[in-house]
């Protein structure tokens, strides 16, 4: 049994200590969602904060901070905006090439749509991959596709209603 527990913490000591040689990240990005919110479409814009604190040399744990950047109409009359949504996230990357990396998280948290015709949110899973390119020793430009939520949002009124909110992102950020 000592030999065991011996074992699994030598492991997870070698697990955690070999920790990418930048450390944590902060990348604030643009982010072009599509809204599906039941039969309505709509595209407004956000932004992400994204960060990332490095486990070892290819996982990573983080969270991503969205909130509204813009409107769109989901119908004639009727805006929509990200409402601020929050998500924690556990990811793997790889270095592919000197400072290009290749990542895919999943992660859960809560998203929400907001319109005057009524707000709508949920908890769900979120997912992300994309690419990061390193620029210098502290800077970073990040690539890719998130999707916050996909599932069913309720409203106040407890309205259940199917909803998607995906799309590209595109940012910049640094490395502490």
């Amino acid at each position: 049994m000592n030999r065991a527990l011996t074992l699994l913490a030598a492991s997870a000591a070698l697990a955690f200590s070999t920790a990418a040689s930048a450390g944590p990240s902060l990348t604030a990005s643009i982010y072009a969602a599509d809204v599906e919110v039941g039969a309505g479409d709509a595209s407004p814009d956000g932004i992400l904060l994204d960060f990332r604190a490095p486990l070892n040399r290819h996982f990573w744990l983080g969270g991503t901070l969205a909130t509204a950047l813009g409107d769109d109409q989901i119908a004639p009359g009727t805006p929509v905006e990200l409402d601020t949504s929050l998500a924690f996230n556990l990811g793997v990357e790889t270095e592919f090439a000197h400072q290009t990396f290749g990542y895919a998280y999943i992660g859960y948290g809560a998203a929400g749509v907001a319109s005057p015709a009524g707000d709508v949110d949920g908890k769900g899973v979120s997912w992300g991959l994309g690419m990061r390119f390193g620029v210098g020793d502290r800077m970073l430009v990040d690539a890719g596709y998130a999707s916050l939520f996909d599932g069913d949002m309720e409203d106040s009124a407890g309205t259940s209603f199917a909803t998607t909110i995906a799309g590209p992102r595109v940012g910049i950020g640094a490395k502490f």
